[in-house]
């Protein structure tokens, strides 16, 4: 598990021009700070990345990896929860705003 003693820079994390790949950049950036994922995880992600929306699971299995990873309680929802419970310093969040992801004072995250 990761310190919250972290000093973390606000602002933006990931910028719009990252597009469909935004989602695993964090996914990225959740496992540089100690996130695990499974290695039907990592072939998700990796299948994603290749364009390919299929991958065979451990068990043999066919599954979708946009849906593992981009549906609700998927792998992004997952990756920036914990990030939230184990880097994020108390009052402050990482969130999704105009399809970027920005770590901020949660009041920011209130704000119209």
């Amino acid at each position: 598990m990761t310190e919250k003693n972290l000093q973390l820079a606000t602002g933006c994390w990931i910028e719009g021009s990252w597009g469909q790949f935004a989602s695993t950049r964090l996914i990225e950036i959740a496992q540089e700070y100690g996130y695990e994922i499974s290695d039907d995880d990592e072939k998700a992600v990796n299948a994603y990345k290749a364009y390919d929306d299929e991958f065979d699971g451990e068990c043999g299995e066919k599954h979708n990896a946009s849906e593992w990873i981009l549906m609700q309680g998927g792998l992004l929802d997952d990756a920036e929860e914990w990030l939230n419970k184990n880097v994020a310093r108390e009052g402050f969040a990482f969130g999704w705003s105009d399809g970027e992801l920005f770590y901020m004072n949660t009041e920011w995250f209130d704000q119209d």
